[in-house]
């Protein structure tokens, strides 16, 4: 026990009382950080059922599940550091659950389309506190050596809990509307967490807001730019299946639902452990963005292969795990940026990456929903050969990106 408290000694000199007041700051935001995650997965498990209940298209579901969220999210990335700067942490956390638990009201008890499209909305102003706040509360109580780290198994804990939102089907087995309900108690008790633990007042950790010209003079960078470009497609894979059709199209391919299941779960782990690696490893490369390139390839190489090759189980369960680990690659671009920019415009940058993810998280989703729609109508069916049609779109989606990036 000795050497267990001189361990956390080294860590913060003021002794161990104020170690585990840093712990429990940290165990909120990782909670917080992984109640979104989940959240914003669960949907995926009870897409039939919601799409039978509320008659819904595949267009429909896809603005539902994708694009409202992404929407919300992506447009809140340039005024979160605003809020955080002039209302605080704890307030603008407070806000955040909140505005989840509204979220969980209206999905417990709603079969309204536009009251349920809402609710997707206040979930997401989560999302777009939840990251923001973790980075920069881990940095300000943590010392350097060991904000890598901490930020490294948060996004694994967070990491793991998306990947359990893809097991809900498994356990769960009465309707969508009693899920939420749960997930309400869970969003008070998060609510409740902020409140006691997030210290009130903060001001040196808070960012500066956030200026549109300066993030417009980052972009013009081109090598700034195109590692931009990289985050938000190299993790538009596993967000279009944690978001949409995934269940459905996996059934085409005779693979049933516990498999599907397992499918997701893999992925997840992949970019949970991916993120852990990736962090670790980018410290220790000289030129870690030339790795990148072997990310966007492998990214490629999985999507292709799970859409359109017939494999044994095993070996989809490595493709889906490999897509995984290709979207950790973030970890990589982000530390590269960390590198070359100060600490004002490593904040711009981070907006700008999540804004972009935002975009093309809130862009693909509803297009290959309308081909979808326009395809199964025109032959009267939605079988896997229409599906991978539509994932015609990904597919060059992603070519694009690896020759864009290859050419710097």
């Amino acid at each position: 026990m000795s050497s267990f408290k001189r361990f956390f000694t080294l860590i913060t000199p003021n002794g161990l009382s104020e170690f585990q007041h840093q712990m429990l700051v940290w165990l909120t935001c990782v909670f917080f950080n992984s109640y979104v995650l989940f959240a914003n997965n669960s949907i995926v498990p009870f897409q039939a059922q919601i799409e039978f209940d509320l008659a819904l298209s595949k267009t429909q579901f896809a603005l539902l599940s994708s694009s409202a969220y992404a929407f919300i999210y992506t447009f809140g990335q340039l005024v979160n550091g605003f809020f955080i700067n002039r209302y605080g942490f704890k307030s603008v956390m407070i806000f955040a659950a909140l505005c989840c638990i509204q979220s969980n009201c209206i999905l417990s008890y709603s079969d309204y389309y536009y009251f349920v499209l809402l609710a997707r909305c206040l979930a997401a102003i989560g999302g777009v506190f939840s990251l923001i706040t973790f980075v920069l509360l881990t940095r300000t109580f943590f010392s350097p050596n060991y904000q890598g780290a901490l930020i490294g198994w948060g996004a694994l804990v967070a990491g793991f809990s998306a990947s359990f939102a893809f097991g809900v089907s498994h356990f769960w087995h009465g309707s969508w509307h009693s899920f939420y309900q749960i997930l309400l108690i869970v969003s008070c008790c998060m609510t409740l967490a902020i409140a006691t633990f997030i210290p009130n007042d903060l001001g040196a950790a808070r960012p500066q807001s956030i200026s549109l010209q300066s993030m417009s003079e980052l972009l013009k960078d081109p090598y700034i730019f195109t590692l931009i470009i990289f985050c938000a497609s190299i993790y538009s894979g596993i967000q279009y299946f944690s978001s949409n059709e995934i269940f459905i199209f996996l059934k085409l391919k005779s693979i049933t639902p516990d498999g599907a299941r397992t499918l997701m779960f893999a992925s997840w782990i992949g970019y949970a452990i991916g993120c852990m690696l990736s962090g670790h490893f980018a410290d220790r490369l000289k030129r870690p963005d030339h790795s990148l390139i072997g990310y966007s390839v492998a990214c490629f190489i999985c999507f292709l292969s799970i859409v359109y090759f017939k494999t044994r189980f095993a070996l989809t369960l490595l493709f889906f795990f490999g897509l995984g680990v290709a979207a950790s690659g973030i970890i990589i671009a982000l530390t590269v940026l960390n590198v070359l920019l100060d600490n004002q415009r490593f904040t711009y940058a981070t907006c700008m990456v999540n804004f972009s993810v935002g975009v093309v998280s809130m862009v693909n989703p509803p297009i290959v929903g309308m081909i979808l729609d326009i395809t199964s109508k025109q032959y009267g069916l939605l079988d896997l050969k229409v599906y991978q049609f539509a994932f015609l779109y990904l597919l060059c989606f992603m070519r694009s990106k690896v020759q864009f990036f290859c050419c710097f």
